[in-house]
């Protein structure tokens, strides 16, 4: 296995574990308000010790992506350890959340190029 290939294949790994455990798990009433939670984007780093976990929200309240992702990063041990036991890691990375907007981006540019706005 080539060495640049195992933090791709744990990124993948952890995307989808911390999304469902992100859904069932964290009963933070700031993510719930932020809407429907999607993991979008997980960066590993080589020595697979860091992971930043870019989140999007849809369908929640305008502005309240600040509080979920402050409510994640306060889980972040929790959801973590969760994530190394069920994938079998001798180590759990520290996780980093950030807010992934580009979704929103997206929508504004194309309204301007609709002319909505």
């Amino acid at each position: 296995m080539p060495k640049g290939m195992r933090p791709e294949r744990l990124a993948d790994a952890l995307r989808a574990e911390l999304s469902m455990l992100i859904a069932q798990g964290v009963k933070d009433p700031r993510v719930k308000k932020a809407g429907l939670a999607t993991v979008t984007h997980v960066r590993v780093t080589t020595d697979l010790a860091h992971a930043r976990v870019l989140v999007s929200f849809v369908g929640g309240d305008d502005g309240a992506a600040k509080g979920a992702i402050e409510a994640l990063q306060k889980t972040a041990g929790f959801l973590a350890g969760e994530a190394t036991r069920r994938m079998n890691l001798r180590r759990a990375p520290l996780l980093t959340f950030a807010h992934d907007d580009s979704a929103e981006h997206v929508q504004k540019i194309e309204k301007l190029l609709r002319g909505d706005e």
